[in-house]
Order: structure tokens, then C-alpha cells, then sequence
């Protein structure tokens, strides 16, 4: 690629991508130089579009690339607050017996083609490829099937309880919302 022709790429695509990185990463000081690192793939790749009309959807594509890279490189820390006192230890022995105990009956409960996809990934540990190959699936498939069978029984959980969360994401508090054998078994 000619440097005249790099250099066309830039003035056509460089605001464009500047304003997607900055919109994408909080922090302005990495903003240029994730830009930069981006146009120089796109110099060093350009020979492997195969069609110039996709130019667009490829520079992009290289761009959401980093920015993903760049939140998997990046750890992010936040200062500990001396003032603020730790939280006491939560027991959640009850709630998680219960949980253990019963999801195999919240499993039960979903279509077939969620039940099966959950009872070997979530309870038989078995990798997806696995499971898919033994039902004749896609890797995505099984994928879709666990996160929608997932979805179903937090709904279930949802509808049977009141959870309270910490600023953590973690279970502060669970109350049954209604008379439930499974939330019933916790209160005993």
C-alpha cells in the first residue's frame, strides 16, 4: 500500500474512529494511542481485504477488536475506602441448600431442549462441544439453549422470591414472595 493511498484511509476514517474509541473508552488518555495502534493493523493488514467496498465494516470490525483487547488488558482497580467499615461475613448456607437442592426441580420444569442442555452443562459440567456433539447441535446452539434455560429459571426464582443485592451484585437478603416448597424448605 502506497503511503498516499494509507494516508487517504486515515482522512476518510480517522475522526470516525477516534469518536467510536472515545465513546467506548472512558479514560481519554488511551484513546489516541488505541487509534493509533488500530490504523497501524489496518497499514499492516490492508493486503487481506478481499473487497474494498467492505473497507467500512473491516475498519471497524479492527477497531471493536482493540477496544474488547483493551478491556481484557486493563485492570481496573478502585481505591479501598478506609472510612467506609468492611462488610460482615454473609452467611447464605440456607439460601444455597435450598438452591442446590432444588434446582435439579426448576430444571425439570423447562422444555425439553433447555432441560437436557442444562442438566449437562450446568450439573454434569461438561463442556459445550461436548454436549453439542452428542446432540447432534452447534457449539452456538447449546450456547443460546443454556443461556435462555438460565433466563427461564432466574424468572422462576424472580417470581418465587424477593432478592436484595449488595453494591456488589451479591445476595444481601432473599424473602419468599408467595407459599413455596422450595423457599418454604429455607425458612425451616
Amino acid at each position: 500500500m502506497t503511503t498516499a493511498a494509507f494516508h487517504n484511509i486515515y482522512e476518510r476514517f480517522g475522526n470516525r474512529i477516534r469518536r467510536f474509541v472515545a465513546h467506548k473508552i472512558a479514560d481519554p488518555s488511551y484513546v489516541d494511542d488505541l487509534v493509533q495502534e488500530i490504523f497501524i493493523k489496518v497499514h499492516n493488514h490492508i493486503d487481506e481485504l478481499q473487497d474494498e467496498e467492505k473497507l467500512d465494516a473491516w475498519i471497524f470490525r479492527i477497531a471493536r477488536n482493540r477496544v474488547t483487547d483493551y478491556y481484557r488488558t486493563t485492570k481496573t482497580h478502585q481505591p479501598i475506602d478506609a472510612s467506609e467499615p468492611a462488610a460482615p461475613p454473609r452467611d447464605f448456607s440456607d439460601y444455597e441448600l435450598v438452591f442446590d437442592n432444588d434446582i435439579r426441580e426448576w430444571i425439570d420444569q423447562l422444555p425439553d431442549k433447555y432441560r437436557q442442555v442444562l442438566y449437562k452443562t450446568e450439573l454434569e459440567n461438561r463442556k459445550y462441544a461436548e454436549v453439542a456433539k452428542e446432540l447432534g447441535l452447534s457449539v452456538p446452539a447449546v450456547k443460546s439453549r443454556v443461556l435462555r434455560g438460565r433466563e427461564k429459571i432466574k424468572q422462576m426464582l424472580l417470581e418465587c422470591c424477593h432478592f436484595e443485592f449488595d453494591r456488589l451484585g451479591g445476595i444481601a437478603d432473599c424473602t419468599p414472595k408467595k407459599l413455596c416448597p422450595d423457599c418454604d424448605s429455607a425458612e425451616n
